[in-house]
């Protein structure tokens, strides 16, 4: 007769063995920026903060030759802001999709694999650089986009300028998620678009739910049979 202790390990196991299933389905990489930039690509002023829990940081900001507006106009990687045709190739976004207004920005993103029913989180925070006392005469923004499908996160002129970001794919297969600042109307003042805790949560395939479910009832007979015992 099989003992209560072989049953209790088998449904343990059976338990255990829908682990696996819960994280294959994507490649996603380095959404803490535990490991700085590596895993992702970049346009214009992209960089990351120094210290043990670092995040990205995306700006409008140009590259002064002659260093003497820096302080006016900070950027903080040494690449300037792309023109807004650049970012919105390298966004994946067609062509006026960030609007006719819009000057120069800068994009980080990431290609990798989810299935149908994967999700995606993102903390932000967004700001100007540079000291303004009338935020109403700025319009620039921050944009998540996903498989060339844009939504715009935050504004200068939004009450609250921190937050966090989801979406869930619908349909499976290669994604592309880019986010990105954008300047608006002008190339005066410097927005800030920091983004941490990227996060791909991959959804539960079909056979760890049939194998959850055939663990917790093993597991439910046991304790009735104990009972009874």
């Amino acid at each position: 007769m099989t003992s209560i202790r072989t049953l209790i390990a088998a449904a343990a196991l059976c338990v255990a063995g829908t682990a696996p299933a819960f994280a294959q389905s994507t490649t996603f990489t380095n959404g803490d920026f535990s490991n700085r930039l590596i895993g992702w690509s970049t346009l214009g002023d992209v960089s990351t903060t120094g210290g043990s829990n670092p995040t990205a940081v995306l700006t409008t900001a140009y590259v002064d030759p002659a260093g003497l507006l820096s302080s006016e106009f900070p950027n903080f990687s040494g690449v300037p802001a792309a023109l807004i045709d650049e970012v919105e190739a390298f966004a994946g976004l067609t062509s006026g999709t960030l609007g006719l207004d819009a000057a120069e920005g800068s994009v980080l993103q990431q290609s990798f694999d989810v299935l149908a029913g994967d999700s995606i989180t993102l903390d932000f925070s967004f700001g100007l650089a540079t000291v303004e006392t009338d935020l109403s005469a700025f319009n620039d923004f921050a944009f998540v986009a996903v498989n060339g499908v844009m939504e715009k996160v935050v504004s200068l002129t939004d009450a609250s300028r921190t937050g966090s970001f989801s979406y869930q794919f619908a349909t499976g297969g290669k994604a592309l998620l880019s986010f990105g600042v954008v300047d608006i109307n002008d190339i005066n003042g410097v927005s800030v678009f920091v983004v941490d805790n990227v996060q791909v949560t991959p959804v539960p395939e079909p056979e760890s739910y049939a194998m959850l479910l055939a663990g917790l009832a093993l597991m439910g007979g046991i304790a009735r049979r104990r009972s009874q015992g």
